[in-house]
């Protein structure tokens, strides 16, 4: 079985060598599933080359692995550029727009809420992930619930902060600054999106304590 960082190093290896210089970015926009969706944006469809017989030998060794999805910078729309940004890992080039073209609180309303990240988590856990889920959908699944308490937790002092990350530690970090009470349980998030466990159970105890905090903390959150 070809672990996650080793599909996510093909994938990078293959969209250099596909588009070279017409790559933009890719982004991991879901690894809670065994199959990682990717969004590949590239600069200009015109530019981009047909592909050689080695490029698409390349591809067929992904199939099983990757869901990949092809944008354009001239195609692309604000709506999808915020969902990217709120939702998925920038994994390689950089990041789409700066943050003065899209405001904070654009960007914090267009994130996921808490109540569709609760659905989406119980859809993948009742229907045991399009079947009986490996020990990798498990672990994709406690990395995804994490990164999403993670960006979630930092849009809450997001605006007080007056700058917008997306890497984890930093959203942390941000979130320890105004919430100390409760840094320490957020941070077990950070720790299993790095080591991520297999147990659904105690990930879903996890997920309802982590809900009922932040929704608390949304509601009373200082927005100067």
């Amino acid at each position: 079985m070809i672990d996650r960082d080793d599909i996510l190093d093909r994938v990078k290896f293959v969209s250099k060598r596909i588009y070279g210089d017409n790559l933009h970015s890719l982004y991991l926009t879901n690894d809670a599933n065994s199959v990682l969706n990717i969004t590949c944006v590239i600069k200009d469809y015109g530019a981009t080359e047909p592909l050689s017989d080695d490029a698409q030998e390349l591809i067929n060794g992904l199939i099983s692995f990757v869901e990949y999805e092809l944008l354009s910078l001239k195609d692309i729309t604000d709506d999808k550029i915020s969902w990217l940004k709120n939702n998925c890992d920038l994994i390689l080039g950089k990041e789409l727009i700066d943050v003065k073209d899209l405001s904070l609180q654009e960007i914090i309303d267009n994130a996921m809420s808490l109540d569709d990240i609760d659905e989406q988590f119980y859809n993948y856990t009742s229907y045991g992930l399009t079947g009986i889920p490996t020990d990798d959908d498990k672990r994709g699944l406690c990395r995804w619930i994490s990164r999403n308490v993670l960006r979630t937790a930092y849009s809450i002092v997001m605006l007080r902060e007056k700058k917008y990350v997306t890497d984890l530690e930093s959203c942390w970090m941000g979130y320890s600054k105004y919430y100390s009470e409760s840094s320490d349980f957020i941070k077990e998030f950070l720790n299993l999106f790095n080591n991520p466990i297999i147990d659904l159970e105690e990930l879903s105890e996890k997920w309802t304590d982590a809900k009922d905090l932040l929704e608390g903390q949304f509601e009373d959150r200082t927005l100067d």
